[in-house]
């Protein structure tokens, strides 16, 4: 279907010939992120599902102390299925060597035939073994070597340079990397994404915000001397069809007061590109800000993606559809719709906190995915 925002043809699940002709069309990809929910026992079952309804590519979270280990898991959901990208969701190189990182993604790559790719932030204090995420410089580093390790190719770091003989010995990935998708939130980490990444994921649904992030990726892609249409830009949020607002809420406030925890590091920050973001956010969003600090200022990490939290206590439904698509499935598809501006790949849907999340899954799948294809 051919879908915009405010169009009708949606309910009638017929094509809008109105929107094909006016160049209004959207067409989005979709994807999940798996949690603390999914582990050895059921995470291939969960990734032969995701594969089954359609979707092209789950995460898998690396929160060391909340979860199973997230490169077991990866290995699992590819032997599981056939066709759908799996990766991080998203790891760092301050847990794990960025060589290890490489190495093992390569080594799932081989396993599923080229359907690997690396998800990569700075970290944080989200169950990980970390109190703060590493330097900026480090991150785009990391980066760097890894797409050149897993390509065959000799990398280099702050500590040394290596390659990997089993790589540079293959007849089929010599000279082809993992794609790297950046975990992106400030502006650095965005002209990062735009320098050395293939992929970002970019949480939020407001406009606004992801449109200023989409200018930053433009600012490194350029700085890099490469065209920005190289990077996909993937949305991430949580997709919740519900019969109001109301009755999704409990479930996703525990994924909007860590996305605001993100975020609001970000805001707090003294620079021009930082500034311009704020007074953007004030302008479309009076008060926001304030809303964004209270939970914040209360956020807990071993309550990361949970009910019940004391950060969620903060979370108000403005701040939920700040960062979450939630609602009638019209309400979803309306704010996807309203992404096309900004020019996304596809949308990449957390199952974290959702109780029913099979039949989520699957009304995501019937009611959403069918509008945007």
């Amino acid at each position: 279907m051919k879908y915009r925002v405010g169009c009708s043809a949606v309910k009638a699940s017929i094509d809008c010939g109105d929107c094909y002709q006016e160049g209004l069309s959207v067409t989005v990809q979709f994807g999940l992120g798996f949690g603390q929910d999914q582990d050895v026992y059921t995470v291939g079952e969960y990734a032969k599902r995701s594969e089954d309804l359609g979707f092209t590519h789950i995460t898998v979270a690396d929160i060391n102390n909340l979860a199973n280990e997230a490169t077991v898991l990866m290995t699992l959901a590819t032997m599981a299925t056939d066709r759908i990208r799996i990766g991080h969701g998203v790891t760092n190189p301050a847990t794990m060597h960025s060589g290890a990182i490489a190495n093992a993604m390569a080594s799932i790559r081989e396993l599923g035939g080229d359907r690997a790719f690396i998800g990569i932030g700075a970290g944080g204090p989200y169950g990980q073994f970390l109190h703060r995420g590493v330097k900026m410089q480090t991150l785009r580093n990391s980066i760097a070597f890894m797409r050149e390790y897993s390509a065959g190719r000799d990398g280099q770091l702050e500590d040394g340079g290596w390659h990997s003989e089993w790589i540079r010995n293959s007849s089929r990935y010599n000279g082809s990397h993992v794609p790297c998708w950046v975990a992106v939130a400030g502006p650095k980490t965005c002209q990062i994404a735009g320098e050395v990444g293939d992929g970002v994921l970019s949480i939020g649904m407001d406009p606004v915000l992801q449109q200023w992030r989409k200018d930053q990726v433009a600012v490194g892609s350029k700085k890099a001397g490469r065209n920005e249409h190289e990077v996909e830009f993937y949305i991430r949020t949580q997709l919740y069809i519900a019969e109001s607002k109301s009755a999704a809420k409990r479930e996703l406030e525990p994924y909007a007061a860590t996305c605001t925890y993100e975020l609001y590091q970000i805001l707090r920050r003294d620079t021009p590109e930082v500034n311009d973001l704020c007074e953007r956010l004030e302008k479309h969003h009076p008060g926001l800000l304030e809303e964004f600090r209270m939970i914040f200022d209360n956020y807990d990490p071993y309550w990361t993606e949970r009910i019940g939290g004391p950060q969620t206590k903060f979370v108000t439904q403005r701040v939920i559809d700040f960062f979450l698509a939630n609602g009638s499935s019209e309400d979803i598809c309306e704010q996807i719709a309203a992404l096309e501006p900004v020019g996304v790949t596809g949308i990449s849907s957390v199952l974290f906190s959702i109780e029913k999340d099979f039949e989520m899954m699957q009304r995501i799948a019937d009611e959403i995915m069918v509008n945007f294809r």
